[in-house]
């Protein structure tokens, strides 16, 4: 009777967590975007992405509230928080703008020395964390993302990095 017991209630929890995993499965939180950047000199840096979100579900659903935290080089140095409730059709996409701005002091001081070093081209990790909570049918679903990318504060646009986060000229 015992085992019989456990064993509903294991098929119960099975049968749950297919179902909530249903709808995330059919949810695609693709990487961000390239990154644009906008602004880079000792007062100010300002870059722009976009994150895109596919459903690919039968049914519509609502982007309720999106999170993200935007990480350079380990340091957090800002949010984005978005509650403007937006539609997504089925087997449909959306862009979610991302700008950030923020002092180059906060991520490229030398602790050592307290100089803000602006060198002419700076590599740096950038990581995008955060959630998108959305709404299906009268389901609300918490999605988490996590994405980092290495990137090249620049101002000249003929340097790019490479897969290998080498700096590579193209002024060919």
């Amino acid at each position: 009777m015992k085992t019989l017991l456990y064993s509903k209630y294991l098929l119960i929890l099975l049968l749950f967590f297919s179902c909530k995993n249903n709808v995330s499965n059919n949810i695609v939180l693709n990487d961000f975007e390239k990154i644009d950047l906008i602004k880079f000199n000792k007062k100010k840096v300002k870059f722009k992405t976009n994150f895109i979100f596919l459903n690919e579900l039968e049914s519509s659903v609502t982007i309720l509230n999106s999170d993200f935290d935007i990480i350079i080089n380990g340091i957090d140095i800002a949010s984005h928080i978005n509650t403007n409730q937006e539609k997504v059709l089925s087997k449909k996409s959306i862009s979610i703008p991302i700008v950030v701005e923020f002092k180059p002091s906060k991520v490229f001081k030398n602790y050592e020395t307290e100089i803000t070093k602006i060198k002419s081209d700076i590599i740096a990790e950038i990581k995008i964390i955060g959630f998108i909570t959305i709404k299906e049918k009268s389901k609300k679903i918490k999605l988490e993302y996590s994405h980092k990318q290495m990137f090249l504060f620049s101002n000249n646009k003929n340097l790019y990095l490479n897969n290998k986060n080498e700096i590579i000229n193209n002024e060919n």
